[in-house]
């Protein structure tokens, strides 16, 4: 059963150049006249925090992250349906309102007989739309498309790059770089 005010721990160097390192660090503590055992507890005491403290800040992170997440598509959400409502409606004003300029460009051409019948149900013949603005349609359909291709592979970059970041831990390099800075100072 272990103690609960004390515990002891044991390490084994196999490699020659781990037990050099090891030896000459060693001497460079005792010349300081610094307890070795002390030293090499005070070293592990201190990355256990740091690994402690990672993981606090990981967890607050995950949380932050999925909080602000939530809060912005619950806010977002009547922006985005509203905007869906309006999107359609638009879509359907712009369809009357093409097949009314097919009407008249039909009539100022001359591709029809102007009759009062024509206004009330016009016939496929009247609403048919001009060669040039078909062809015009289907270019800006093509364009459209690889424009929307580009900005899906951009998005798709930034969220690699966003995943990349929630999933690694940014304080790996900085926790890194100051246990090797407090080594380092045990060592002169």
């Amino acid at each position: 059963m272990i103690k609960e005010r004390e515990v002891r721990f044991s390490g084994y160097f196999g490699e020659k150049s781990d037990i050099q390192t090891f030896n000459l660090w060693k001497q460079n503590i005792l010349d300081k006249g610094l307890s070795l055992n002390q030293t090499i507890c005070e070293i592990i005491i201190t990355h256990i925090k740091k690994e402690q403290e990672k993981q606090i800040i990981r967890s607050i992170k995950d949380d932050l992250f999925y909080a602000i997440r939530k809060a912005i598509f619950a806010s977002m959400s009547s922006v985005y349906k509203e905007f869906q409502i309006r999107k359609t409606d638009e879509n359907f004003k712009n369809k009357i309102l093409n097949s009314k300029l097919d009407l008249i460009s039909n009539i100022l051409f001359k591709n029809i007989d102007i009759n009062d019948e024509i206004f009330d149900e016009p016939s496929p013949k009247a609403l048919n739309e001009s060669l040039y603005f078909i062809q015009k349609a289907k270019n800006d359909e093509k364009t459209l498309k690889i424009l929307n291709e580009t900005l899906a592979k951009n998005a798709n970059k930034t969220e690699k790059i966003f995943d990349r970041f929630s999933k690694g831990d940014i304080f790996d390099e900085i926790h890194e770089e100051k246990l090797k800075k407090e080594i380092r100072n045990k060592n002169e």
